[in-house]
């Protein structure tokens, strides 16, 4: 009998996806001090232009706190090319870096490497409607390479369990013995892999879940799960409910504004305008003007949506165009004999 040994807790790997990421400016500054450590004859001008890309990245990239999280900014960070030649400098330059704030850059590079595969993966259980069935879920292609990588650098251990007997077959552990990369940034990439590894072969990865409410997104492992999810799996009974309101109120928030451009339309056409009347600014704020009148008259379109403006009229005139040549070949059609 073969017995798995898995060292991996759901709360060890619970705590690596749900930790909250450095900051971009925390990561330029760790990046640029890296840099600088293994490339310590660089020229100026090599400076100068890691110093540019950082700072035309961090203009880009202003995600901050929970919005930092959510769009796992991370898995996409800018990382410096490093030389062969000049990996055996890594340890000197992880000397010149604060440990605290080597050890924040490596947990979130950790994080956000694992979060990319766990939601490749959550992903093939969710169909395009936002239904999700668990029992779906399976490998896809950025997990099956980075666990055929993991396990070929890393293969399982098998030994004898001297207790049962059998045969002990350890996977997803630390492999102390491979010795790891002296590239920084690919270490925490096999970290993250290799409790990838660990959290296939555990018993409880087909509960992991990841709240569907949008500004929470937090990991979590249920106790029991359904064969299905009409709107996908939540965290708790509040975020399922608010989840629920948001898309109630959406929903009639659409609805009102297919409405008001409706009226718009109608309006359009019974002042035989053409498609011009989308550059005519006067003829635009009279539309705004008169759709008002309508929102004010219908309880349901002021609750739902409130008054229009003419940048309204400008950012939805489009649409408008569109139902209005809609409605003007039904109404040629009706007058043909």
């Amino acid at each position: 009998m073969v017995q798995i040994e898995n060292s991996l807790t759901p709360e060890e790997f619970l705590a690596v996806l749900n930790a909250a990421p450095p900051s971009p400016a925390e990561y330029a500054r760790f990046v640029k001090a890296y840099y600088q450590a293994i490339h310590p004859h660089a020229s100026r001008q090599k400076l100068a232009e890691l110093s540019e890309s950082l700072q035309e990245w961090l203009e880009r990239e202003t995600s901050q706190g929970r919005a930092a999280f959510l769009s796992n900014y991370l898995a996409w960070a800018p990382a410096p090319e490093i030389p062969a030649a000049a990996l055996r400098r890594v340890p000197q330059a992880a000397r010149t870096i604060s440990r605290a704030l080597r050890d924040q850059i490596a947990g979130g590079l950790v994080s956000a490497r694992l979060r990319t595969l766990v939601d490749e993966w959550l992903a093939t259980g969710q169909d395009a409607e936002g239904s999700e069935s668990p029992a779906r879920r399976h490998v896809a292609f950025q997990g099956w390479e980075a666990a055929s990588e993991y396990l070929e650098q890393s293969p399982p251990a098998m030994s004898v369990d001297l207790n049962s007997g059998g045969l002990r077959l350890s996977v997803g552990g630390p492999d102390w013995k491979a010795g790891g990369s002296h590239d920084f940034f690919k270490s925490q990439k096999d970290w993250a892999d290799r409790l990838f590894v660990g959290f296939l072969a555990s018993d409880w990865q087909a509960r992991l879940c990841k709240c569907r409410y949008g500004p929470c997104g937090r990991y979590f492992v249920a106790v029991k799960l359904r064969g299905s999810y009409r709107r996908g799996v939540y965290c708790s009974r509040q975020h399922r409910a608010r989840a629920s309101a948001e898309i109630i109120t959406n929903a009639h928030r659409k609805q009102s504004t297919l409405k008001i451009i409706d009226i718009a339309t109608r309006y359009l056409l019974a002042s035989h305008s053409d498609s011009a009347w989308r550059d005519d600014r006067i003829l635009k704020a009279r539309l705004a003007a008169k759709v008002c009148v309508d929102i004010n008259r219908d309880r349901n379109l002021r609750t739902g949506h409130g008054p229009v403006s003419m940048k309204w009229v400008t950012r939805n005139r489009e649409a408008i165009e569109g139902r209005r040549q809609e409605l003007a070949r039904v109404k040629r059609a009706d007058r043909t004999p």
